[in-house]
């Protein structure tokens, strides 16, 4: 290929008048959303458009104190972190990054330094502010043997920072919403109840740690490809009546009748207490889920009573200010109900046990043991469970959004 006077275009100009390549690597950007780790794909890509041998997605500031982050290809953490540090010295490279103006391209030579690894090196550099307190920027080398970056490279530079520049915005509001879900599943991971959100067909798009421990557990509750299963067929008809309702794109095919909220009692084959269930109509676009069944449309909470069982003491010690003798007592009560028994376990006289009971009526303001039990299984429960939950999102099971 070669300009209007015959002239060879240089390797630079070549790979910059490539559209396929500016495609692949905008594309390469959008799809590093709320990843900050799967960008080394983008910067590799951005380095080979530009003919460099190294480059960087570069992200410092906030603080305090101040911090660096980067995605890299062909270049060592360490040695950007050098650079980084010697950030205040005359004519450094993130000192040029600093003052650059934002949105701006701006490019040098790193020349030989004492102690600096990045040396004999062009570099150029679009910059971007992000906020007040942080900076952006992408940053390309190749060794000074080739020759410097031209006006041709400053301006395509230019040019995808104004991709960036759009795409960082909608980044960050992809951040906040991924934190936010990372957050919620990390709560909802270590509640005392089981939850789960399911699709329109029933299918089963999140549930926790407690929830799969009931599920798992079988006794009246199960889980099939359909979602859940009662074994109590009142509760199971009454489960799927609404879902149904809650899933029901024409509000019409439901009526005015439409629930926002049902509970429901599910009684166990064991025996043991039944679970209680409510369940949640979501604000979810109905029409929008019905092309996504990874979207949820309902919520369920489960409760199960004999769960209560398994409370351990530190969050009834710091709660209710409880002696170390008045909390063990207090959880083999949770554990064995009968006074004599739990004294009997902790190697306590009766006595010593009622002695202790009158003082724990007194700080948790009950006066009967009944009052007691119910105020403790109320009590919220620091867990860290074993396992996190079950989430089904874009890139299956895991965590939404986690950093690959």
């Amino acid at each position: 290929m070669t300009t209007s006077n015959d002239t060879p275009m240089a390797p630079d100009s070549q790979r910059l008048a490539n559209r396929a390549l500016w495609t692949e690597t905008i594309a390469l950007f959008y799809e590093s959303a709320g990843s900050f780790a799967r960008r080394k794909d983008f910067i590799a890509a951005v380095s080979g458009l530009f003919g460099g041998e190294a480059a960087a997605f570069i992200v410092w500031g906030g603080g305090p104190p101040p911090l660096m982050r980067a995605a890299l290809s062909e270049l060592e953490l360490q040695d950007l972190e050098a650079e980084y540090h010697d950030r205040t010295a005359a004519g450094s490279l993130f000192g040029q990054l600093q003052q650059a103006d934002d949105f701006s391209v701006i490019s040098g030579r790193l020349g030989q330094r004492p102690g600096a690894a990045l040396t004999d090196r062009h570099w150029v550099a679009g910059v971007m502010e992000n906020d007040a307190t942080s900076r952006s920027a992408v940053l390309i080398l190749r060794s000074t043997s080739a020759e410097p970056w031209g006006h041709e490279t400053h301006e395509a530079m230019r040019e995808l920072l104004q991709y960036f520049k759009r795409g960082l915005q909608h980044n960050r509001w992809f951040e906040r919403y991924r934190h936010t879900a990372q957050a919620g599943t990390f709560l909802m991971d270590r509640a005392m109840r089981g939850i789960l959100l399911f699709a329109p067909r029933g299918a089963i798009t999140y549930r926790n740690a407690e929830a799969r421990r009931i599920v798992d557990d079988g006794d009246g509750i199960s889980q099939s490809d359909n979602g859940l299963e009662f074994t109590d067929a009142e509760a199971d008809r009454n489960f799927s009546d609404f879902l149904a309702g809650a899933s029901a794109v024409d509000k019409q095919a439901t009526g005015d009748n439409l629930k926002l909220g049902q509970s429901l009692r599910v009684n166990r084959p064991s025996g043991r207490s039944p679970y209680q269930l409510v369940m949640y109509r979501l604000p979810t676009g109905l029409s929008e889920a019905s092309f996504d069944q990874t979207l949820g449309v309902v919520a369920c909470m489960i409760h199960d009573p004999e769960r209560a069982i398994g409370l351990s003491g530190e969050s009834i010690r710091e709660f209710f200010k409880l002696t170390p003798a008045e909390t063990n007592l207090a959880v083999a009560l949770l554990r064995e109900y009968r006074l004599p028994d739990a004294a009997e376990s902790l190697g306590i006289s009766v006595n010593t046990a009622r002695t202790q009971l009158k003082s724990i009526f007194h700080k948790l303001g009950v006066n009967s043991q009944p009052a007691m039990m119910q105020r403790l299984t109320q009590t919220l429960e620091l867990r860290d469970p074993s396992s996190p939950g079950d989430f089904t999102g874009p890139d299956g099971p895991g965590n939404p959004g986690a950093d690959a």
